[in-house]
């Protein structure tokens, strides 16, 4: 109907989007594995056509945006199993970037840990720092998940203390999944 056809219009001229304002620059698809396929499918054709219909427009736009992807799961096993369409894998696939879960890369813990405090000093507006105990507890851990899960852990530890700034054991221990063990 007309009125919902208005509707839409109004959404679409309220914001840009995202293809729109990447411009000529990257825009970045994190876990693209879990796309359903008819989502894959109109993916597959921005990318071969460099082309897309902004929500309520009437005509196409073209796009310059690079386009970067991340997904948990190997992408190639997916495709094995027919849960991602292999022509968007083969477009996708041009380059790749394999990153070693995060218990394989604790040589990275100083760099991930200095990131993360930043961003909780942004928040808290104030500066944090670790305390070498508890770092070296941080780079005992199994570390089961990725960087997420060391961001949410000491992103909650800086809550913790944002008296004094420095995250110690008692900031990270009781706020730990079940599968990080007790400090020593």
């Amino acid at each position: 109907s007309d009125v919902y056809k208005r509707q839409i219009q109004g959404v679409a001229a309220a914001r840009k989007g995202l293809l729109r304002e990447a411009g000529e620059g990257t825009l970045y698809f994190d876990r693209v594995d879990c796309l359903a396929l008819e989502q894959q499918e109109q993916l597959l054709r921005l990318m071969d056509t460099k082309k897309y219909r902004p929500i309520g427009s009437e005509r196409e736009v073209s796009t310059n945006a690079r386009f970067i992807f991340s997904s948990l799961p190997t992408l190639m096993n997916l495709k094995e199993t027919s849960e991602f369409l292999p022509s968007l894998y083969y477009k996708i696939d041009q380059a790749r970037l394999d990153v070693s879960p995060l218990k394989e890369r604790i040589d990275d813990f100083p760099m991930l840990i200095d990131r993360i405090l930043d961003d909780c000093a942004k928040t808290h507006k104030r500066r944090f720092s670790v305390k070498p105990a508890a770092l070296s507890w941080l780079e005992k851990q199994p570390w089961l998940g990725n960087d997420r899960e060391l961001d949410a852990l000491i992103a909650r530890a800086c809550m913790r203390a944002r008296e004094t700034g420095q995250i110690e054991l008692l900031h990270l221990y009781d706020l730990s999944l079940i599968h990080i063990s007790e400090p020593t």
